[in-house]
């Protein structure tokens, strides 16, 4: 949820200000759907959002915002074809919104679309380089497609942008040990756990990585 959150805030500080202009209604709608988001209500906020949608009063940015926070909800609701949809309308109406391209890339990957989703993830760093989520998600995809290197490669630029993330760390340990380097996969485990020290999951890999590795001597 900390992309959505970040995102319905921006886009719905533009709305409070066209509010008291003439799109007080949409825009009421907008940001109870926001918050309705934030607080996990997610029926609520699809149906504000729908409410601003539908209101006839959005266009522009402003409606693609709306496409956009529908399509989260949507997404957290576990309906990745309907948030797909939401985000497609998003990059037609502002094609230049990385964060769209981003989210629906996200959708087809969790509805199994999983090459689609990797042209999506590359439109988003085409338009946002410096931000390592797209390279992320894309390393993701990359790894459920068996292509190691390729997901090693997209962790590794995720990392030099944000190093303090762990899970990228323990995802290019999988990388690792699936080509099978047990050593840069330790090494990639311990660091997920040096950042995250009460993580379960994290105990369990280096264990597990530490024993594999001590056998192979």
């Amino acid at each position: 949820m900390k992309r959505f959150v970040r995102s319905i805030k921006l886009v719905g500080l533009g709305l409070c200000l066209l509010a008291a202009v003439a799109w007080a209604g949409a825009a009421d709608d907008f940001q109870s759907g926001n918050r309705a988001a934030l607080d996990g209500d997610y029926p609520t906020a699809l149906d504000r959002y729908t409410r601003a949608i539908d209101s006839g009063e959005l266009s522009g940015r402003n409606l693609a915002a709306a496409y956009y926070g529908r399509a989260e909800a949507w997404l957290a609701s576990r309906e990745p074809g309907r948030a797909d949809e939401d985000f497609s309308r998003a990059t037609e109406i502002d094609p230049a919104d990385a964060e769209a391209w981003l989210g629906r890339g996200k959708a087809r990957a969790a509805g199994g679309e999983t090459r689609q989703a990797i042209g999506d993830f590359e439109r988003a760093i085409d338009l946002a380089p410096d931000d390592p989520e797209a390279f992320i998600r894309r390393g993701d995809a990359r790894f459920a497609l068996k292509d190691d290197a390729g997901a090693i490669d997209d962790y590794d630029r995720a990392l030099k942008l944000d190093p303090g993330r762990a899970v990228v760390h323990y995802n290019r340990g999988l990388a690792w040990a699936s080509k099978g380097d047990l050593h840069l996969a330790l090494a990639d485990a311990r660091e997920a756990l040096r950042l995250d020290p009460e993580n379960l999951a994290y105990q369990d890999r280096v264990k597990r990585l530490e024993a594999m590795v001590l056998k192979k001597k």
